[in-house]
This record gives structure tokens, sequence and C-alpha cells, in this order.
């Protein structure tokens, strides 16, 4: 039973109230995304599980925000999905060839996830502040699987140097009892690491693409790694492992934390190069 929603369209009504500050955001959402939404929604056993304890995605971020934005509800405004949606808007305000991208747009409002995405375009915006050109979804041959892909940000200085960063942020949240055992999760993080460069580039190379490429890790919302740097000062020995990882034809891992809220910082912890 659905103790805070009344019904499908009652949470849709937040959703529209998320968006409603967000000028850039809410022109990419058509009728058609609040038809789709609503058989989403249809589908779904638990509403009240799936919108406020869901991964965000933008059906979810919206809702969220819009709770954020009703101060009949005090005990649900945390304003943390209202500044992400600010934050995701500001980024559409940067780089306004998006809202056009029809590319870009459909990964937006893909119902699988979101994080991933704003992730990527708050990299953008610190490399864009530093007067760098940006571009995105870069595509390349892969050799080991013979299909086309693309790389997700793309980093141009002056002289026409490029760089290429697949971006990739793991998340887990701790879930133990008794003392921490940080060496427990270090192997599990160090597969999803080397599982992600895999899945993506493959061993045998890749064409089609010219300049430098890295692997950005957003390891700030990995619980571990987080209290692994509070408690024992930091992750290096288990960075340098991912060099052990690197095909042939990628040339570093960059290790990043960015919670890509508006008036936080990136801060980046270590790059590790063949």
């Amino acid at each position: 039973m659905n103790k805070f929603f009344k019904n499908i369209d009652h949470a849709l009504s937040f959703a529209e109230k998320g968006l409603s500050e967000s000028i850039h955001v809410k022109t990419l959402v058509k009728a058609g995304d609040y038809v789709s939404w609503q058989k989403k929604l249809v589908k779904e056993a638990d509403l009240e599980s799936y919108l406020l304890r869901g991964k965000y995605n933008l059906l979810i971020l919206a809702v969220a925000a819009g709770i954020d934005m009703d101060p009949a509800i005090p005990s649900l405004n945390n304003f943390h999905a209202s500044k992400l949606m600010a934050a995701l808007d500001s980024y559409l305000n940067l780089f306004p060839f998006l809202l056009k991208d029809k590319k870009f747009i459909s990964k937006l409002k893909n119902l699988d996830g979101l994080i991933a995405t704003i992730c990527e375009l708050s990299l953008a915006k610190y490399f864009h502040s530093a007067g760098y050109k940006v571009s995105f979804e870069t595509p390349f041959q892969n050799m080991t699987s013979s299909t086309t892909k693309d790389v997700d940000l793309s980093v141009t200085d002056k002289l026409g140097n490029t760089i290429h960063f697949e971006i990739y942020m793991p998340v887990h949240a701790i879930e133990v009892e008794g003392f921490f055992a940080p060496e427990e999760e270090d192997h599990h993080f160090e597969y999803k690491v080397m599982k992600k460069l895999d899945d993506k580039f493959g061993s045998i190379g890749i064409q089609g693409i010219s300049g430098k490429i890295f692997l950005a890790v957003n390891i700030d919302h990995y619980d571990e790694l987080r209290t692994k740097r509070l408690l024992f000062g930091g992750n290096d020995e288990l960075f340098m492992k991912a060099k052990t990882h690197l095909p042939n034809h990628i040339d570093g891992v960059l290790f990043f934390r960015d919670e890509f809220i508006s008036g936080s910082k990136i801060a980046f912890d270590g790059l590790i190069t063949k």
C-alpha cells in the first residue's frame, strides 16, 4: 500500500513541480515523456519504494526535487535532489548544444540511471572552466568486439592536443557489521575497474580515435574508499594496482572525487599512467 503518494497522477505532480524551475531540463521533457513515466509507474508494485528509495533517473530526480520544493512536507526536504536538479540545469546552460543532441537527450532520459551522465557533465564543466574545448560521445571501433562505441568526454587544448575520458562512477554502500576491513573491498573495487576497462575498450585494440585515452573514476560514491581515506590516509596502493590492468591501447586511469552539487569542487586523487 502506498502511504505517501495518493496515486500515479499525484506522484507525477511532484515531477512537474521539480522541473518547474529548471528551464533547460524542463524544455527536454515532453508530454510523451510523462506518458512513458506513467506507464513505467503502473508496472511498479511499490510506488513509494521506487520513487523515494530508487536509484536516480530523471523521473525519480524530478519527483524528489518536487518534494524538496514543497514546504508542506518538511520531513522529506533534504534538498539534495533540488540541488542536483539545479546543477544539471546549469550544465545544460553551459553546453546548450546538448539540448539538440538526440543521443545525449536519450541518455539523459534513460530510466536505467542518470548520475553517471551528471558526473560526465560536471567533469566537462571543470575542463571548460579551465579553458579547454570539450565535446561528448567521440566514437571509436572496439576491435575485440568488432563494435562501434564512444568515449564520454573529449578535452582539447589550444594546440589541438586531445585527451579522451571514459567516465566511470562505481557506487557501493558499506553493509558490514563489526570491524571495518578495507582490504576485503579492495579486490571488489579492483575487479570493477578491470571489468569496466575490458567492457569498454577490449583487449586487442581500438581504431578511429586519436589522442590519449584515460578511464576517469569518480570514487566519491564508493563508501569503502571514502572511509579508507578518512581512517588510513588514502588509497594510493589500490590505485597503483589499476596500472596492471591497463590494456596497451589505454594510457591511464584518473581517480577523482566529485559530488556534482552546486558549490562543491572536484578533487583529484591520482593519475596512474603506463
